[in-house]
């Protein structure tokens, strides 16, 4: 029986620079500090390298980063892995943050290796990459490292906006396209708005003899809207909500032979009994209040995450013998499965602000999740 390999590219590791003179700023500790000044392992994907990848989706640049590497079965279907650091379950082992909001399952009974946000790159100030154990600021599944979007904020100085189409080919297989565009709109001297919003077309390069060329193409739609206000110099409150739809309709797995581990149908190309559709829906959250006291400072986040996935998994290998020696006709399998995961956070902290001998924070942090996993095995003719 031919087993699955992936089908993907692997660029080299590089790490992601900065134009000289830019001094970058990150989060990553929890505070504003300039990267050098950040006592960790940490690479940063500025906003300027994802235009210049021309970045639309995660595999795009993460495993330009030293150490990290993506394992990708299918659009939506993903696992982190830095410093190679993989429990080889299916508990993650690398935190996922959107700004303030800790996205995924903090338990091991919820699909969260493989089920790492996808969000796409378009109106990101940058990505944040911490390599090692983060235990201390950011708990369950940061034993491997971190992973942290950041979103632009809204400004209140000027009204701006972009946009962006693209096109983009791959050998043996479709061609697809992209559209992306975002607004600014300040409201006051002390009030802004920002919406961006984004719909791709995913390019198919698998083929399958039984069930026809390019079979795992697929689209990503969604955006995202964020408010922001400033009541006075010290207090700012912010407010922002995120969703994001994955389409698939098959996996980037070509079939080996066992023994040779060369292709066993051809290149790019595997065979199934069915169609292998995977869709996933994000939605996330946030509300964050930013209190400056002046050589201390007060964050509270309050977020809600959401992820719906629908799959179907081909399992006639594993099970389809046995449901046609019950059944006394040639039949394959295939598993229905449903993932739903309801996470709740809130965070309070208190830290102290700029360059001090001594720099410390303190805070309590509460989540409450609540996950579901249905999976249905049923037969089909071959």
């Amino acid at each position: 029986m031919p087993s699955g390999a992936l089908a993907q590219n692997a660029p080299a590791a590089s790490q992601a620079q900065q134009p000289e003179g830019d001094e970058i700023i990150v989060t990553a500790q929890k505070r504003e500090q300039a990267l050098l000044d950040v006592p960790q392992s940490i690479s940063v994907v500025t906003a300027e390298t994802l235009e210049n990848l021309h970045a639309t989706r995660f595999s795009d640049y993460l495993t330009r980063l030293p150490s990290a590497n993506i394992v990708e079965t299918q659009a939506g279907n993903s696992r982190i892995v830095l410093r190679g650091v993989n429990t080889g379950g299916v508990g993650a082992t690398v935190a996922t943050y959107v700004d303030e909001t800790p996205f995924g399952s903090a338990t091991a009974l919820a699909n969260g290796a493989i089920l790492t946000p996808d969000i796409d790159p378009f109106d990101l100030a940058r990505v944040e990459v911490l390599r090692g154990p983060q235990g201390t600021l950011y708990g369950a599944n940061s034993l491997g490292g971190l992973v942290k979007f950041v979103t632009v904020e809204p400004g209140t100085s000027s009204f701006g906006g972009a946009a962006e189409l693209g096109v983009e080919g791959v050998s043996h297989g479709d061609t697809a396209w992209w559209g992306r565009a975002a607004v600014n709109v300040p409201l006051s001297d002390n009030a802004a708005f920002r919406a961006s919003g984004f719909y791709r077309q995913d390019p198919g390069y698998i083929d399958d003899p039984s069930l026809g060329k390019d079979i795992n193409d697929g689209k990503t739609y969604g955006g995202r809207v964020s408010f922001l206000v400033r009541p006075t110099d010290r207090l700012t409150v912010r407010a922002s909500v995120h969703l994001q739809n994955i389409r698939s309709n098959g996996t980037n797995e070509v079939d080996l032979d066992p023994v040779t581990f060369k292709p066993a149908y051809g290149r790019l190309t595997q065979s199934r009994v069915l169609q292998q559709p995977n869709n996933i829906d994000y939605r996330i959250y946030n509300g964050t209040i930013d209190y400056d006291f002046g050589s201390v400072g007060l964050v509270s986040s309050t977020s809600y995450g959401t992820l719906d996935q629908t799959a179907v998994v081909d399992a006639s290998s594993v099970y389809g013998p046995l449901l046609t020696f019950f059944f006394g006709v040639p039949l394959g399998a295939a598993v229905d499965q449903g993932m739903t995961q309801r996470r709740f956070t809130q965070e309070v902290r208190l830290a102290s602000t700029g360059k001090q001998t001594i720099e410390w924070t303190v805070g309590g942090f509460y989540t409450r999740e609540k996950n579901e996993l249905t999976q249905n095995l049923y037969g089909s003719m071959r």
